[in-house]
């Protein structure tokens, strides 16, 4: 954002926190009077179901919100855990809602951030029922196109979150998530080193996904 919004954005910070992996942003049930934006770092979002168990619903990153689900009832729907180290800016939401009808440009890109996550939504719902290769392809090329836009090298990323992570998230086992990254590699698709992911093969990723087109990211 430019400057003259950047101030205005100071007026609505309650607190700049920087946490440690492994700690909550908000939780599930929680009061909901704040939104998160990352500033670095990365978190998970997850709900529990009745049986104590975890359903990954979302990853975010630098220049991420989180904590937009408590606008409609009171409460937060989700919790939010870091990955890893990460700063985060605690804004009132109740200041930031006065403070966009007084700055047009600033509701646009509240707007913008909260478009994305919805087809970030819809993208995740249209590979219900397909392969775990296609879900596995979809989700790097959908991690690769965000860090482009963040001004990142678009074929190379890491991987904050865990194999397990990323298989309850998809709807997969840890061990077919495991599979389809060896694949990937043995075809020299991706390389892998640790955390961090090369795409090597665009076009061979993208072809992993033709029949779910409009989800499709090709790397221009």
């Amino acid at each position: 954002m430019a400057n003259e919004h950047s101030i205005c954005l100071g007026d609505v910070i309650e607190k700049t926190l920087v946490l440690g992996k492994g700690e909550f942003v908000c939780r599930q049930g929680q009061a909901f009077d704040s939104v998160y934006v990352l500033q670095t770092g990365s978190v998970k979002t997850f709900n529990m179901n009745d049986l104590g168990k975890e359903h990954i619903t979302g990853f975010y990153h630098a220049n991420d919100i989180v904590g937009f689900s408590g606008i409609d009832s009171g409460y937060y729907h989700i919790s939010a855990k870091t990955l890893e180290t990460t700063t985060i800016c605690k804004v009132s939401f109740h200041k930031l809602e006065k403070l966009s009808t007084e700055i047009p440009y600033l509701k646009h890109q509240i707007f913008k951030i909260m478009s994305q996550q919805i087809v970030n939504n819809q993208r995740m719902l249209a590979l219900l029922g397909s392969g775990s290769d296609i879900k596995v392809a979809s989700f790097l090329l959908s991690l690769s196109a965000r860090f482009n836009r963040e001004d990142s090298p678009s074929d190379f990323f890491r991987l904050t979150m865990s194999r397990n992570d990323i298989g309850g998230y998809l709807g997969m086992t840890v061990e077919t998530v495991s599979r389809a990254f060896t694949k990937f590699q043995n075809e020299n698709i991706i390389k892998i080193k640790g955390k961090d992911i090369s795409i090597i093969d665009f076009p061979a990723m993208n072809s992993l996904i033709d029949d779910i087109k409009s989800t499709s990211l090709v790397k221009a």
